[in-house]
């Protein structure tokens, strides 16, 4: 489907459309491309681990606003 060898990729997609990939790869633009499926948890915990403490950051910055916030 490429001119030119093109490597595997690695995406993080809802459950449905990992089951109904034909039907979805068009929306990765990843039809005809090996793909290699990352769980939730995995992602969460290796690749954006600073992800479950976002909430907690926000709360910090409450009531520190300027005047009329």
């Amino acid at each position: 489907m490429y001119p030119y060898p093109v490597q595997p990729v690695c995406l993080r997609v809802p459950p449905g459309h990992r089951k109904g990939w034909k039907k979805h790869c068009g929306q990765y633009r990843a039809c005809g491309v090996s793909v290699y499926f990352v769980q939730d948890g995995w992602y969460r915990d290796s690749v954006r681990p600073e992800g479950k403490d976002k909430d907690k950051d926000k709360d910090k910055d409450k009531g520190h606003g300027e005047k009329g916030d």
